[in-house]
């Protein structure tokens, strides 16, 4: 979608689908955002602890590789070298000691870190600022982040504009009074998790953000030229 999107005259329509939007169970995930890309990486649940594997975190912001010698593990990334032992809980990252939350798993060769210390671990790689949606499963790199404003036009029917800092490409689904946008690859995030409106047709707007999405959810009630 443009910067633009405008949403309002949909309410309007009853059970119109635009996009397949599902709430069915599916597996975690976490969304990355960084300033040049965004991805999605599997979470798994491991003793009541959240891992992501290691270098699928590190690989789609540069060359990674990893080895090992027994339970010791050398992760190199552009340059940066980390070490790490299985079953422990502390590593070093340039050099510099890091606490994990949790220990080091290794699985089919894949060295897990906890997700609880995305933020610490993150930084250290990266040298730069990190800032993790734990409960959401979302992780911000540096300036990542789509901020949006909100308008609301009078008119038969009214209209709600909402501006996004940058093009997004949500999935959009509606049903009776309610318009719902899903941003998976986007890094939409809000200050405020409701807008309230003076207007019969368009009353709210809200946002909310779990398994790696973010959602924003227009309300009211179906337009009626009558």
């Amino acid at each position: 979608l443009p910067r633009t999107l405008l949403a309002g005259a949909l309410l309007a329509l009853a059970v119109l689908l635009i996009g397949e939007v599902s709430r069915s169970a599916e597996e975690k995930h976490v969304s990355v955002y960084a300033p040049q890309t965004s991805y999605r990486l599997a979470v798994a649940e491991r003793d009541r602890r959240e891992y992501v594997g290691l270098v699928a975190l590190l690989e789609p912001l540069g060359a990674v590789s990893a080895s090992n010698a027994g339970a010791d593990w050398t992760i190199r990334w552009n340059g940066v070298e980390a070490r790490f032992t299985e079953g422990k809980s502390q590593g070093r990252v340039r050099n510099h000691k890091v606490e994990l939350s949790a220990p080091l798993l290794v699985e089919n060769e894949r060295p897990l870190v906890p997700l609880h210390s995305l933020a610490n671990l993150l930084s250290r790689f990266l040298n730069a600022r990190v800032d993790v949606h734990e409960a959401a499963h979302r992780v911000f790199i540096g300036n990542a982040g789509a901020r949006f404003t909100t308008e609301l036009k009078k008119g038969n029917p009214p209209a709600l504009v909402l501006n996004f800092s940058v093009p997004v490409s949500p999935a959009i689904g509606t049903e009776a009074g309610r318009l719902r946008m899903v941003f998976t690859r986007d890094p939409v995030i809000s200050a405020a998790d409701r807008f309230n409106f003076d207007d019969k047709t368009i009353s709210a707007l809200t946002y909310e953000e779990s398994n790696g999405a973010a959602e924003l959810t227009v309300s009211g009630a179906p337009f009626d030229s009558s």
